[in-house]
């Protein structure tokens, strides 16, 4: 009967001990418009106005001559709080037209992915991978010069 008492008074003190620790507040995530943009200190000397400034580039946002392609506008792609939601359509072969040592590469055929509207993996990066991470002068198992957008 005494042990009954002692494991009867333990849990009675576990209760009460959790009932007096006050839960955790929810912790939510503010919306990003409540966040200061941070500037740099000198932005005077390269802005003289903010306001039309902010307003220019709203417009070449938007503007689709301004785009890569010329015929549509970053925001097309890339209003969703600056992210390219595109799951297909997110390489572009070739774009840097240099491999890993800086030499010339014109290729402009699709190495990474399955092909130009492929839906990248997790397997399909690093495009450029090493035998040994921590070694620059280690074996290149796989490089491509295929941009992800």
């Amino acid at each position: 009967m005494a042990i009954a008492t002692i494991v009867t008074v333990a849990i009675l003190a576990g209760h009460t001990a959790s009932a007096q620790v006050p839960p955790r507040p929810p912790n939510p995530l503010a919306s990003l418009k409540t966040v200061a943009v941070p500037e740099p200190p000198n932005l005077g000397e390269f802005v003289k106005n903010k306001p039309a400034a902010i307003a220019l580039g709203k417009a070449l946002f938007w503007d689709m001559q301004v785009g890569s392609n010329g015929s549509q506008s970053c925001a097309s792609c890339h209003f969703h709080a600056g992210v390219d939601t595109r799951e297909k359509n997110q390489l572009s072969p070739g774009l840097l037209r240099v491999n890993a040592i800086g030499e010339a590469d014109p290729d402009i055929t699709f190495n990474a992915g399955k092909g130009p509207n492929s839906v990248l993996q997790p397997a399909d990066f690093p495009f450029h991978k090493l035998a040994d991470p921590n070694n620059r002068s280690s074996e290149v198992l796989r490089d491509t010069n295929d941009v992800a957008g």
